[in-house]
Formats: structure tokens, sequence, C-alpha cells
């Protein structure tokens, strides 16, 4: 029996000291599983890559890998805050993880995603979480987005 055809599509919001962090996945235009986590930017890089490892490796399954990471932009208080510094570096080396495993990576300004993947587009999608998971929220919206714009997969409002 042949596996199934997998496309990856993954998201991760780098604002502050707590990620947001989403894996959809396709098998052909639907949406067949989704995880959804929140994690301290200290743990990020090590958890990503072990869910990499463990799950999006095998090249028979997994035929397609798309990144979405948000983009750090530089404001009046990225200057103050010696947060900006860590963080920069952190979506530095999360497109370099994600491009390791092989990912199409694009970093993305986190408001023009969410100008585009409102709540009510998680929703469709069947990927909204509690409001307590903001993080991995805005996590899955890096995720759709890159899955509607650069794997291709349909919107789940059309």
């Amino acid at each position: 029996m042949k596996p199934p055809q997998v496309i990856s599509c993954a998201g991760v919001d780098t604002g502050g000291g707590t990620w947001g962090v989403s894996f959809l996945d396709y098998i052909g235009a639907e949406l067949a599983g989704s995880m959804h986590f929140q994690v301290d930017n200290n743990s990020a890089l090590v958890l990503i890559e072990t869910v990499l490892i463990r799950f999006y490796t095998d090249p028979a399954v997994i035929v397609g890998k798309f990144a979405g990471v948000e983009e750090f932009v530089d404001g009046p208080a990225a200057g103050r805050k010696s947060e900006g510094k860590v963080t920069r570096q952190g979506v530095f080396k999360m497109v370099e993880l994600f491009q390791m495993y092989g990912y199409h990576t694009k970093t993305r300004k986190a408001a023009d995603v969410k100008v585009w993947a409102k709540d009510n587009k998680l929703q469709a999608a069947g990927i909204l979480q509690p409001p307590e998971m903001r993080h991995a929220n805005d996590g899955s919206r890096q995720a759709l987005f890159t899955a509607v714009h650069d794997a291709y997969r349909p919107n789940p409002l059309r």
C-alpha cells in the first residue's frame, strides 16, 4: 500500500518570550492533521527540531515542505530593548533550521499575515485555538498563509 503524500506547512510566531508554532498537514487539498503549541524562546529551536526529526523527515510521505516565520521588524522599541537582538537572531536560526530540513521558508511581517488570516479564517480551517493560546494562533496564521500562498492549498473561506 502506498503511503499518503503529505504537504507540510509550518508557521512560527517569534514575538517576545513565548513563541507560537503550528504544523498543518495536507493530503491533496484537504487538511488532514495539525499540531499547535507555545514554547519559550529558549526552547523553541530544540523542540521544533525534535518535531521535524520525528514527524517530517520521511521523503516517501512528506512530499512538500513550506514554512512561514514571523519577520522581526525594527521599530523605536526594538532599539531600546535587548530583546530585539535575541528575536532577530532567533528568526534567523529558525529560518535556517527549517531550510536544513528541506522547507521552502519565507519570513513575513505579522501585520501582513494578520490582515489576511483573521480568527474567522482559522475557525473555518478548524485550527483556531482557545484565547490563552494566542501565540499558537499567531503561528497558525503564519502556517495557513503559507499553505494558501506558497503551497497553493485552498483558502478555507472559499
